[in-house]
């Protein structure tokens, strides 16, 4: 390894080389090495993070190190150059609404601006905040201003803006704050295709001023791609009955999997069910393979029809569910039972006892649309699976299959007990030291409510306030279970859907095997935090997993 390369392991499952102006060449010849117990490579400005698998050993993880040794040192300096990308940009009003004050900020006109921006290479540093949003480092000073000052709920797709020494390109309608200049008509992100980020880390990037006319052109004959595409996907899709009809989606479901694996580094988050442990139990109840989508149904359950004849099974939140038959007659839906609702027969879901997180699998999993490998519902970005609505119909292509019995006391309370834990053991991240001893011995010392502001993207946690003096940082990868410390010294713990890149200093992690618990926690419900090492957080993920085989296994199969 190079002698300015370094490594070190920031939580029990990810490694973080700092790898300087190299990070970009050497996170793609990782990717392209395909190492074992890797799940994702990523290259921030100067790093590279390699993200690796939940059920990962101390063995393996030095198995890693020796693996990323031996790729860095094949790694040359002409591996470091990425690809070269010009991007063409209308800078017309219309498209550029902050040109106009850009330019008076700074003495110039709207061509001087338009100039200026075209006139500069510019080095992407990295992919995060959306699927395909690129940080291009590089704009000229004279060209530099602040974000706004407050957000626009808004920004259309493929505006192209600029904040600071760095400009960029929405690939998709999001809120945002930096200053638009231009828009391009190029699709910036496709999860379709196979490189579905157009820019990634290290990209050499370039813009072209176009005309509106072009732009218009441009646009229609991308929009003319896209439906011959979406006409040849419905002509080659196979007739498939549908299974179950949702009368009532409940607060929030989504379909969910085991997550896709191999696309951070173009923006795109984990994903999955945010309890992954109740996720497979019922999957593993209906005779599902563990990666079959499943309904994740939050704060409240649906309200499912039946079809034809389908194999259910819930699992996660305890619910308070029923089966009405087509007589009116109600009957009670256990939870971590598999059960056959008849053509006619209605689940409804009442309410939680305890939890958030309720999971419902059908035999044969639900069958969405794979998109980069997965059915997981990213909802912000909204890739993949789908976000359930009132009349949707959801296929299943083997509605019957045989289900599995377990003795359902035992796994019940295996379910509760993965679910409820309220102390929560953490794995220390490197940056707590910026922070402070007083930062973390309030982290430590108190207890933190869970509060109404959260989600799939992370829940935020009121306790004692972890004062800090530490400003922006430069933009890091994060993971799920990765417990961010804002400016006001309030806590947020990272959920499946969150950010790729994050600019807040992370204090510590919520070790895998505790994380359903985090993600089933309510709102008003307290927890604490207690510190544990990197081979103890591996060795409670390996015992929570030969713990369930072991309940599943003495149902038979």
């Amino acid at each position: 390894m190079d002698e300015t390369t370094s490594m070190l392991w920031v939580s029990s499952r990810m490694l973080v080389v700092n790898a300087g102006v190299r990070a970009a060449g050497l996170a793609r010849a990782l990717r392209e090495a395909k190492l074992g117990h890797v799940a994702d490579v990523v290259a921030t400005l100067e790093q590279v993070a390699i993200v690796c698998e939940i059920a990962l050993t101390d063995y393996a993880a030095s198995d890693v190190e020796r693996a990323v040794r031996e790729v860095d040192a094949s790694v040359s300096e002409s591996d470091v150059r990425g690809r070269e990308i010009v991007v063409p940009v209308c800078y017309e009003r219309e498209f550029g609404v902050d040109i106009d004050d850009v330019a008076r900020e700074r003495g110039l006109s709207r061509e001087d601006v338009m100039a200026l921006h075209v006139g500069r290479t510019y080095r992407a540093g990295f992919v995060g905040f959306a699927p395909g949003f690129s940080y291009l480092q590089g704009v000229d000073e004279r060209l530099q201003v602040a974000r706004l000052a407050s957000p626009r709920a808004r920004v259309e797709a493929g505006s192209v803006a600029i904040a600071g020494s760095q400009t960029a390109v929405y690939p998709s309608a999001t809120p945002g704050g930096w200053r638009v200049v231009g828009r391009t008509p190029v699709r910036m992100f496709d999860a379709k295709r196979e490189r579905a980020a157009m820019i990634e880390a290290g990209d050499v990037v370039r813009f072209e001023a176009i005309s509106r006319e072009r732009y218009e052109g441009m646009k229609d004959e991308i929009e003319q791609l896209d439906a011959a595409s979406v006409e040849g996907a419905r002509s080659g899709a196979r007739e498939r009955e549908a299974s179950l009809r949702v009368i009532h989606p409940g607060t929030f479901a989504s379909v969910q999997d085991v997550g896709r694996a191999g696309w951070m580094h173009a923006g795109v988050a984990h994903s999955g069910a945010a309890d992954r442990v109740s996720g497979k139990i019922a999957n593993w109840l209906v005779g599902n393979d563990d990666d079959a989508a499943v309904i994740e149904a939050t704060m409240s359950g649906p309200t499912l029809l039946a079809m034809r004849d389908v194999t259910i099974a819930m699992c996660g939140a305890d619910a308070a569910a029923v089966i009405e038959q087509a007589s009116g007659r109600m009957v009670e839906m256990p939870s971590e039972r598999a059960v056959t609702l008849q053509a006619g027969e209605m689940l409804r879901v009442r309410g939680y006892r305890a939890g958030t997180r309720l999971y419902i699998a059908v035999a044969g999993g639900a069958e969405v649309e794979p998109v980069m490998g997965s059915r997981a519902t990213h909802v912000a970005s909204g890739v993949g699976g789908c976000v359930l609505r009132a009349g949707d119909e959801l296929m299943v292509v083997d509605a019957t299959r045989a289900a599995r019995d377990v003795t359902r006391t035992a796994l019940s309370t295996f379910v509760r007990d993965c679910a409820a834990r309220r102390v929560l053991r953490v794995t220390m991240h490197p940056q707590s030291r910026l922070l402070g001893a007083d930062a973390v011995e309030k982290f430590f010392a108190g207890l933190w409510q869970v509060t109404r502001r959260g989600d799939r993207v992370g829940v935020r946690l009121e306790g004692a306030r972890m004062t800090h003096a530490v400003g922006v940082m430069a933009s890091h990868v994060t993971l799920p279970g990765d417990i961010e410390v804002t400016p006001d010294g309030g806590a947020v713990v990272l959920g499946p859907d969150g950010p790729v890149t994050g600019g807040y200093p992370v204090i510590a992690s919520v070790i895998d095997a505790d994380l359903p618990s985090m993600m089933q926690a309510r709102s008003g419900e307290w927890v604490r935090f207690a510190p544990v090492s990197m081979s103890e957080a591996r060795a409670a993920v390996r015992e929570q997993a030969e713990r369930m085989k072991t309940l599943l296994a003495g149902g038979g199969a």
